[in-house]
């Protein structure tokens, strides 16, 4: 059955970030590894909204909706970036449901086997996994309290023979320096 798999899937195997999210299940750990809020920050809120959605939109509120994203969430966010003086309209938008998505998307794109991803360091493990699950080499460059440090990233940039294809800034617990 291992032989039905893609030869991505094989190198794979078991990810650190499925182990994390196991231990999360066990009621009595918090856990601070997998970027879990703590449910009380949102379930209120959260049950709110459901109960506005269920009363105003009970037809759409479990049907699909467009592939980049509801027309006006799009919209909204279009003029809610062109007040900050970032134009841009509605069909150039894609609604995602998670930084890991996004950055799925930008490596599904972008990125061949062999190329090179700078991360900050540290960074999140499951942008690394997503990331390696590409085949892609991952470089990473420190970040300080104001986030990827610029000078680090110049140097690395300058130093290193394959440039990478792009930067990502996801706030890790793994880093290799340099890529492959």
């Amino acid at each position: 059955m291992h032989q039905m798999y893609a030869l991505r899937a094989r190198k794979t195997g078991n990810s650190d970030l499925a182990e994390l999210f196991k231990l999360a299940e066990q009621p009595d750990v918090i856990s601070f590894a997998g970027g879990f809020p703590d449910p009380s920050w949102f379930l209120d809120e959260i049950e709110e909204i459901g109960r506005e959605i269920f009363r105003d939109k009970k037809g759409m509120a479990l049907q699909y909706g467009p592939v980049p994203g509801m027309s006006n969430l799009r919209e909204y966010v279009a003029q809610r970036m062109a007040s900050r003086s970032m134009g841009v309209a509605a069909e150039n938008i894609l609604i995602i449901s998670g930084a890991l998505q996004g950055l799925d998307l930008a490596c599904r794109v972008f990125v061949d086997p062999g190329d090179t991803v700078v991360v900050e360091a540290p960074t999140y493990l499951g942008a690394i996994s997503t990331i390696e699950s590409y085949e892609a080499c991952i470089a990473s460059v420190p970040c300080d309290e104001n986030g990827l440090n610029v000078d680090e990233l110049e140097t690395f940039l300058k130093t290193t023979p394959q440039k990478p294809k792009f930067i990502t800034p996801f706030p890790l617990f793994k880093t290799r320096r340099g890529g492959c």
